[in-house]
Formats: structure tokens, C-alpha cells, sequence
């Protein structure tokens, strides 16, 4: 199984098919700098572009404005397309909309093959002014023409990074993969790299005072978005996770791309957002908690359950559908939870230990589920998730009836969460930023 996850990079590297999907923002911003040099950023393999919602927070803190931030999914999972002609038009379309002559680009993990890839055919000469390249794979030299900053981890223990011939190199000590693409170090540096030697000046994202947030409803690790989605967005309790109203504050219905429009939210004010699919019975209803947004954001990513037969669903395995169980899942959102450095809970039974993750996992997502005995094991299910890097699956029992609520807990932040019933009120998923 790990030979057919290494095959899966290799040929993400080169290949992706996909349709133009681009994410800009008009969220509401102070004072910003219309002479910024556009940025457009590649995620990886079985990501999304939410992966960059660190950077662009602080991006946007910094002074860019939301029209010169853009990031683009793609399906990591399709190997059959060229990707190349695809993001040449997604260029093509920025320089058009901005007005400029060139942009700036970066690449994570198999991002960064993608914009190699680009930026060694003809048709990208002179539209790209600088490239990061970011926790991906070595490279023997950079791209003639286009200044090349490569930012690896020598903690990185899903891609073994090396210095490049004739790009700026950085060289982190301890971020893990997928922190090499979130970390404060990273994000100063890239600016500077960005705007001549011109350092940020602010480090950590800046809270405002009104918040516009936006984003999509996609499917895990494929990012297929799904059209006429539902999604209700409710403030709740932070004690406990429930609802302060049985009414939506608000009901939003997605487009074909999957994206819901901005609204206009309390800063510090903890919200669930629930997604259901009226037009699928099969589609699990998907409940979602975060830590309260503290600034304006287009990539508040909402994932559903891939479908049955898809190459995703494959690592999943079949979740429960069970009413007499709860299923959570726990996502990371910039960081890797690494057992001996992290600290992670749930009810206070530690989840942090190195059978659950590893270094070598670099576990971004734990799914919680009982196998079927109402009895918890604490041991990994057996099956294709396990052998996966990134995502683990744990034998965990919670009963929604007895139990009304979970408390979770990674590292100083802590989420109440209400224990919805499997089937019946579908899957919960809470978000550490």
C-alpha cells in the first residue's frame, strides 16, 4: 500500500486534470496595496486549497489585497489529464483580471511538481516572477528565468527535501510537511522573497473587527464540489457545542463550483455549519466545528464523505451509519499531530500516542468510530485508511444517547462538541486551526 501511495505522488507530480476553479475574495478589508504582484497557490496531494488559509490571513494582514490572492483545487486523485494547458488558462485569467504582467506562484508537496512542470514548458516564459516551491520533492535545478525560493523540513518525513542549484534555499528544522506550507518562518520569508527583501509586519494574523467568510462544499481528498448543497451555519455555545437558536442564522445553497456565498459574522463567536445534500439520500448530512474566525476568509472548506466506488472512499473504508454510535473526525488544519510533541484528547483519553501518530504518519486526520462491539479498543481499524500517511482511523465507542457531549482538546485549544447520531444526524468534524 505504501508503494501505491508513492505511485499516486509520482504521477500527481506531472499530471491532474481538473476544471478552472478559482477562489478570489471579496471579503471585507482596511487599507490594502493594489501594487502587490498577484499570488496564486498549489496545494497537494490529497488536499485542498484551504491549506494556504494561514497564508492568506496573513497575506491579507499584511496589506495584499483579497483581489491579488487566488489559489486553485484540482483533483490529486485524477491521473489521467494533463494539467498543464489548465493552469496556463487559470494564469492567463489572473494577468487578465489583474491587469499585470506577470504573478507570483508557489507549489506544496505535489503542488510543487505541478508548477514545475509548468514552469518547464514554453508556455509559462515570462508570466512568472518568482516560485516557492514547498515541502515537495527535489529538484536538480531551478527554472531558468524565474527567481526560485525552496523552503524544506529536515522533519519532514513524508518528502525528503534537498537544496536546489540556483534557487534561495531555506532549510527548517522541525515543521513538519504539511507546516512547511502554514508556519509563520514560512509565510515571513515568502513575503520577503516576494517583495524584495520587504519583511511583513506582522508575524500572526490580525484579528478585525467585521468578518465576511466564504468558501465551498467539496468531496475529501478528489475536491469535487458538489452543487445545491445545503449549508446552515448556527452561533452555538461554547460550553457545550449547542445551538444558541434552532434556527439558522443562515441557509445557503452552493453553486455548481461548490462554493457558498460570503455572510457576515461575529468575530470570537463560535459557529457549527452544518452540510446536507437534499438531493442525495446517500450523502451523509456533515456537521463542522472550528475555533472562532478572528479574520475575513474565502477558504472556510466544508468536505463531505466521498462517494461509493470513487479511489478516495477506497481509504476510507465503510464509516458507521449507526444510530447507536457517534463518528468524529478531527482535522488539523496547519499542522501534523505528532505523538511526543502534540497533545491531543478526547473526553480526556489521550489520542497523541505514537500508534495513533506517528512522525513518520504525519497524522492531519483522525476519524473516531466504534467497530461494532459498542466497546472501544483504542486500536487502529484495519483497514486501507490505516496504511495511508496523513489520515487514521481509531476503535472508539461514544454512544450519543448516554453521552450528550465531547470535549476535545489539541495542545491549548479546547471544542465542545454535541454527539450527533450516525445515522440518522450524520458525522461530526472539528476543525484546530
Amino acid at each position: 500500500m505504501k508503494y501505491l501511495f508513492l505511485l499516486l505522488i509520482a504521477f500527481v507530480l506531472l499530471f491532474s486534470s481538473c476544471e478552472k476553479d478559482i477562489t478570489v475574495s471579496d471579503n471585507k478589508q482596511e487599507k490594502c496595496n493594489e501594487t502587490y504582484t498577484p499570488v496564486l497557490m498549489l496545494h497537494g496531494f490529497l488536499a485542498a486549497s484551504d491549506t494556504y488559509n494561514n497564508f492568506y490571513q496573513l497575506f491579507h494582514s499584511n496589506g495584499y489585497c483579497d483581489d491579488l490572492l487566488f489559489v486553485m483545487d484540482r483533483n490529486t486523485l485524477d491521473l489521467t489529464g494533463n494539467f498543464v494547458p489548465t493552469l496556463d488558462s487559470v494564469v492567463n485569467y489572473i494577468l487578465t483580471i489583474t491587469q499585470q504582467s506577470q504573478i507570483n506562484l508557489m507549489g506544496h508537496s505535489a503542488g510543487g511538481g505541478l508548477a514545475y512542470a509548468y514552469l518547464n514548458d514554453s508556455i509559462s516564459h515570462g508570466k512568472v516572477a518568482h516560485y516557492v516551491h514547498l515541502a515537495s520533492f527535489p529538484q536538480s535545478q531551478a527554472v531558468k528565468n524565474v527567481a526560485t525560493l525552496n523552503i524544506w523540513s529536515k522533519q519532514d518525513l513524508i518528502v525528503k527535501g534537498a537544496n536546489i542549484d540556483g534557487a534561495e534555499n531555506l532549510v527548517l528544522e522541525d515543521a513538519d510537511h504539511y507546516e512547511v506550507a502554514t508556519s509563520a518562518i514560512s509565510f515571513t520569508k515568502v513575503f520577503d522573497f516576494f517583495n524584495g527583501e520587504d519583511a511583513p509586519k506582522y508575524h500572526t494574523i490580525q484579528q478585525q473587527d467585521e468578518i465576511s467568510i466564504a468558501g465551498k462544499v467539496l468531496t475529501l481528498g478528489e475536491n469535487v464540489p458538489l452543487e445545491n448543497a445545503t449549508v446552515e451555519v448556527y452561533p452555538i455555545r461554547e460550553e457545550t457545542g449547542e445551538r444558541l437558536n434552532q434556527q439558522a442564522l443562515f441557509t445557503l445553497t452552493t453553486g455548481k463550483d461548490g462554493k457558498w456565498q460570503p455572510i457576515d459574522i461575529k468575530p470570537n463567536q463560535a459557529y457549527e455549519f452544518f452540510v446536507s445534500n437534499p438531493n442525495d439520500a446517500e450523502d451523509r448530512p456533515m456537521h463542522y466545528y472550528r475555533e472562532p474566525f478572528t479574520r475575513s476568509t474565502p477558504l472556510v472548506y466544508l468536505r463531505t464523505i466521498p462517494p461509493k466506488g470513487s479511489l478516495a472512499r477506497s481509504f476510507l473504508g465503510e464509516l458507521p451509519n449507526d444510530n447507536e454510535q457517534a463518528v468524529t473526525v478531527i482535522f488539523a488544519a496547519s499542522q501534523a499531530i505528532i505523538s511526543g510533541i502534540d497533545y491531543l484528547t478526547i473526553n480526556g483519553i489521550e489520542l497523541s500516542i505514537p500508534e495513533f501518530t506517528s512522525a513518520q504518519q504525519s497524522t492531519i486526520a483522525l476519524f473516531l468510530y466504534d467497530d461494532g462491539d459498542q466497546n472501544s479498543s483504542f486500536t487502529l481499524h484495519q483497514n486501507l485508511l490505516a496504511n495511508q500517511p496523513f489520515l487514521n482511523a481509531i476503535d472508539l465507542f461514544v454512544n450519543p444517547t448516554e453521552q450528550q457531549t465531547s470535549t476535545l482538546t489539541f495542545n491549548e485549544v479546547t471544542l465542545n462538541i454535541p454527539n450527533w447520531k450516525s445515522a440518522s444526524q450524520g458525522i461530526s468534524v472539528v476543525v484546530f486551526d
